[in-house]
């Protein structure tokens, strides 16, 4: 019975879209069919852990049609909860990002558990990643089509939406810092030389089922993006942004690592059997160091916030009302654009011959030299 924990946009609660359980198809559509988030509650907002306990080991995502004894489990209505994916749709749709860009996607995967929740997963089945956009920050979406006889999606179709590996060391004021001894209210040294405080840190715990790829993760070997970048091997989950220094035509923007692993010294660790994540929330959402390599800080969520234990909860919670006072300092602001994996490519194709990927061995220097293009 392996349990693989993936990631779902949870897009609330829904009458009943599969209302006979004798067929496969989908009889009320319209629960699909909608539009999904908003600027004042956006979806990245959302995004929630899902256990999908494969009872039979077929690696598949079954449904309640089937007879399967299968089982998810999620907090996404604010209590944990146990149950079955009742249906499942295959939709086309369009994509709304926080920084007003849209993009249309089809073979986007959606699906909807017993209690009625309705969830939009990041599903690759079909080569479908709808975080590739211009920003990795969903807004919304608005669902255009719907195909209602869909049962064929595996746990391998299932992506990340962004961790540091445990050993990952942090850049503090005090030199580097294993990330799993970064504490709340530790301060970490950004990509400018400026400090950051940490308002709140997670890890879980990732055992893999054969085959599943979908957070499994992604090692840079030492001077990767050039010398000196990163200092030593780091190991990321693929969807955590890695900065890509500016060029004359483009500013600095942030790229999944996974889109990265074309090029000499990345690989996805498709042998790895488990991981321990590690994510670190801080005042501003930040390029920090990880080994010498700019990365991002964890992008967070109210929903997200919302699963933490209480007194957790209204320790950020009170730190990012504190910081709302001022709309340009919040850590709900992305530090950075984010790179489709297209876009990510064109600008690494010009730098791809040297293998220089930062203009100076000063990550300072790179930093401002970003800012200033």
């Amino acid at each position: 019975m392996p349990i693989s924990t993936h990631q779902a946009i949870y897009l609330g609660t829904y009458a009943d879209a599969d209302t006979d359980e004798l067929t496969f198809p989908v009889e009320n559509t319209g629960v699909y069919l909608n539009s999904f988030g908003s600027s004042g509650d956006p979806l990245h907002d959302h995004v929630v852990d899902i256990d999908f306990d494969d009872w039979d080991s077929t690696g598949e995502v079954a449904t309640d049609n089937t007879a399967t004894l299968d089982t998810i489990s999620h907090s996404a209505g604010g209590f944990p909860v146990i149950t079955t994916v009742d249906s499942l749709a295959v939709v086309s749709l369009t994509v709304t990002y926080t920084n007003g860009d849209t993009a249309n996607f089809t073979n986007a995967v959606m699906f909807q558990d017993s209690n009625g929740n309705l969830f939009l997963t990041n599903s690759n089945f079909a080569g479908t990643d709808i975080t590739s956009g211009s920003s990795a920050y969903i807004e919304s979406v608005t669902v255009t089509t719907v195909d209602t006889n869909y049962t064929g999606l595996f746990h391998t179709n299932l992506q990340a939406f962004p961790c540091f590996a445990s050993g990952t060391r942090i850049a503090t004021p005090n030199g580097p810092l294993p990330v799993e001894e970064v504490k709340v209210g530790d301060r970490v040294t950004t990509a400018s030389g400026t400090e950051r405080q940490v308002i709140w840190r997670a890890s879980r715990h990732l055992v893999f089922s054969d085959g599943d790829l979908s957070q499994k993760p992604i090692e840079i070997k030492p001077g990767a993006m050039g010398r000196g970048f990163p200092q030593n091997r780091l190991v990321l989950s693929p969807q955590h942004g890695v900065m890509l220094p500016a060029t004359t035509q483009s500013p600095a923007a942030l790229v999944a690592a996974k889109h990265l692993t074309p090029l000499p010294g990345f690989r996805q660790m498709r042998g790895a059997r488990s991981v321990t994540y590690h994510s670190i929330l801080c005042d501003q959402h930040d390029i920090l160091l990880a080994e010498g390599l700019p990365v991002e800080s964890f992008f967070p969520g109210r929903y997200a916030l919302s699963l933490l234990p209480l007194g957790q909860r209204l320790a950020v919670g009170a730190a990012i009302r504190d910081l709302a006072y001022d709309p340009a300092t919040t850590c709900q602001r992305p530090a950075l654009s984010r790179l489709s994996r297209k876009e990510a490519w064109s600008r690494v194709q010009i730098r791809r011959a040297s293998r220089r990927f930062y203009p100076s061995t000063d990550p300072a220097v790179n930093y401002i030299l970003a800012r200033r293009a």
